[in-house]
């Protein structure tokens, strides 16, 4: 019933992730990954921009209007492969940014002197030091993923979500749009993004 995207909450996600990279780049980049692509903190943390990137037909969506989109498996639920697509001029140059940040090949966006848990701490540290929580600013790292969806879901249907506006999109351009939201978050329900974009009811 209530958007928990951070720009509906007041948060601007740019101008955080503009302060952030002064302390910390990679957990920037993470953040803008996050946002960019709904990623989620253990898959942003795991990502690695020179091998999680594959073009549209290898990804099986050629008739896809991105040339590109991110191979996500590292750090999903349960292992589980999906497919985002990168398409806005913003997504293209989160892909840059990750890949200066991480410019060996095997490289992946956590510090290297981290193993995969401290790594995921640190993110929680530094997003707790920019006061990125529920108790501070109102609004937490999953919030991006639901700012994400909310994105999508217009691009696709020319209408905000349900749980930002009255309008509603046409049933069947709404549940279409549901259908390619809930592929890009890595869930098989569509019935989840009710979550995220609130019920078309």
């Amino acid at each position: 019933k209530h958007s928990k995207a951070w720009v509906d909450n007041g948060v601007a996600p740019d101008e955080v992730i503009a302060t952030v990279a002064e302390f910390d780049e990679r957990v920037a980049v993470q953040i803008e990954l996050m946002k960019e692509f709904g990623l989620r903190c253990k898959e942003a943390v795991m990502f690695r921009p020179h091998q999680d990137i594959v073009t549209a037909a290898q990804a099986g969506k050629a008739a896809a209007a991105a040339a590109e989109c991110l191979q996500l498996r590292r750090g999903t639920k349960g292992g589980r492969l999906r497919y985002v697509p990168a398409v806005t001029p913003s997504q293209l140059a989160a892909i840059e940014h990750a890949r200066r940040v991480a410019p060996g090949e095997n490289d992946s966006l956590s510090d290297p002197r981290y193993q995969l848990a401290r790594a995921i701490r640190h993110q929680r540290y530094v997003m707790e030091l920019f006061g990125l929580t529920k108790a501070m600013l109102g609004v937490t790292a999953h919030g991006l993923r639901h700012g994400y969806a909310a994105e999508r879901y217009q691009a696709e249907t020319g209408v905000a979500p349900p749980v930002a506006t009255a309008e509603r999109a046409d049933a069947t351009v709404d549940l279409a749009a549901r259908r390619l939201v809930s592929e890009s978050l890595g869930h098989s329900r569509t019935q989840i993004t009710s979550v995220y974009l609130g019920s078309s009811r």
